[in-house]
């Protein structure tokens, strides 16, 4: 078998120029564009997802249960009880929201007023992007118009003692955050009284199954919503990115591999009459045609190798250079970091090997169905 891929090399000789050579060259080349491409898009994949779920688990509830008739939770006390006894779940916290109007400094905005008693910070808090949009600072004032279900709106003034950056665009352009004392003051409430109960997990991860497990266990009055459910539209869409990319750099690879068939057909043309010796010499076609089919691996795993080293390499010139920024108003997540991982070039590697193989099997077939005492009567 050695002796067999030292022939493959010697036959493929890329120092040589002529049509085989340069042919492979651009398969090579076509094969690192590929693996690159799928490195790189990975990457950012992988950044975007990572980003936009930590962003997530830090800026909303892993599990909200509230009432299918939008009233306030009055038995809240005994439900939150039976929640908190759950082993999976680390926190329980009741949440109430009303929508708005604040008007700032320089402008107005719809803003939605959200509090939870578990929140034992005092004051008014406004998010980074509805601050800059009303022309706002901590330490300023605004009024609110507040839009309290079957009440008049009820203006009011609020002292701003913090401007919060959660990363997340749809958060920050519309929240704003206040203690439970504010909030009952604020929608002239004797009291807070929460609309919803937020559940903080151990694990973010299993939120689908629990809050399946919690929908059977308060019944129909209640519907329970995971965050993974909430924002599926969202991770669906990165998801169906991610594969359209992939498939582009699939078609890539296609391409680079027809190269490759091509480029070993050109050199079995060059050397039938050496395939013809080697023939007439005892060798089996067998073995002809498996020199040639590793001809095809060794130029698709060049490709390979050099795809490898070209995607690691701009993902990390980029994460040093810069961190890639994009509108926060469309996907959410303003700024994040390429994230390669190794782990990709245990799928990779295989996987090309095998389609240079497939490439090279028709041109393997064809050198070793060379005759050589024909090829030798002709030269």
């Amino acid at each position: 078998m050695l002796w067999m891929l030292k022939l493959a090399v010697r036959f493929l000789d890329l120092r040589r120029g002529g049509p085989a050579r340069f042919t492979a060259v651009l398969g090579v080349l076509g094969i690192a564009a590929a693996v690159a491409g799928v490195i790189v898009t990975s990457a950012v994949t992988r950044g975007f997802h990572s980003a936009l779920t930590e962003k997530l688990l830090a800026s909303t509830p892993h599990i909200n249960v509230f009432r299918h008739d939008g009233n306030h939770i009055a038995d809240g006390t005994d439900i939150r009880q039976k929640l908190s006894e759950l082993k999976e779940v680390e926190e329980v916290s009741g949440s109430a929201s009303v929508q708005t109007v604040i008007v700032g400094n320089e402008n107005r905005a719809f803003a939605v007023l959200t509090s939870a008693d578990s929140d034992e910070r005092s004051g008014v808090r406004i998010g980074r992007e509805l601050a800059d949009r009303i022309g706002v600072k901590s330490g300023d004032w605004a009024e609110m118009l507040v839009f309290a279900e079957g009440d008049s709106p009820r203006k009011t003034r609020i002292f701003i003692t913090e401007v919060i950056d959660s990363g997340i665009y749809d958060v920050d352009s519309v929240t704003v955050n206040a203690s439970a004392a504010e909030f009952a003051a604020i929608t002239a409430s004797e009291t807070f009284i929460p609309y919803e109960l937020r559940l903080k997990l151990k694990d973010p991860m299993i939120s689908e199954t629990l809050a399946e497990g919690i929908r059977e266990m308060l019944g129909k009055e209640f519907r329970v919503l995971g965050w993974q459910e909430a924002n599926r539209p969202v991770l669906s869409a990165l998801d169906l990115e991610s594969k359209a990319a992939f498939l582009i750099f699939l078609f890539v690879g296609i391409i680079a591999a027809a190269n490759i068939a091509a480029a070993i057909l050109l050199l079995v043309a060059e050397r039938r009459a050496d395939i013809a010796v080697l023939r007439s010499c005892g060798m089996r076609t067998r073995n002809v045609a498996v020199i040639f089919l590793f001809q095809a691996m060794i130029v698709g795993s060049l490709g390979a190798f050099l795809g490898i080293i070209l995607g690691f390499g701009i993902c990390f010139v980029l994460n040093d250079l810069w961190t890639i920024n994009v509108p926060g108003e469309i996907y959410l997540v303003s700024e994040f970091a390429l994230l390669p991982m190794w782990t990709d070039i245990v799928f990779l590697l295989p996987a090309v090997i095998l389609l240079s193989a497939v490439a090279g099997l028709y041109p393997a077939l064809a050198a070793a169905r060379i005759k050589p005492i024909e090829d030798l009567n002709n030269r």
